[in-house]
């Protein structure tokens, strides 16, 4: 056996003894089957105040992208017009993006079922 057969043979034992040592420690570990995983009300709470406040600064956002669009246009300065135009698309973006959001994960969880 060569020198990365006794690696793989060395890794595989580690693996082995670690997996032991975390079962030995942490007896009886079976995950609940009939209640959701603790702390899921906690995080979707933390969740939908992220996201309220995601579209509270892209409103915000929007509002200052506009506004520098119109002024940089109207003052003759493209730059800070192209600026403002750029602001409010990716305000707009985000906001989508915001809304969207829980029916492109149920898409993408319905893609990935889908995987044989």
């Amino acid at each position: 056996m060569g020198a990365l057969g006794q690696l793989l043979q060395q890794s595989q034992l580690l693996a082995v003894n670690t997996y032991t040592a975390v079962t030995s420690v942490i007896p009886n570990l079976t995950p609940s089957q009939t209640g959701p995983i603790p702390g899921t009300n906690e995080l979707q709470s933390i969740l939908s105040q992220l996201a309220g406040w995601g579209f509270i600064a892209a409103a915000f956002g929007f509002i200052v992208g506009a506004i520098m669009w119109a002024v940089g246009t109207l003052g003759a300065n493209g730059r800070a017009g192209e600026q403002g135009k750029k602001a409010l698309f990716v305000a707009l973006i985000v906001a989508v993006l915001l809304g969207g959001a829980h029916q492109l994960l149920t898409a993408g969880q319905a893609i990935g079922n889908g995987v044989q």
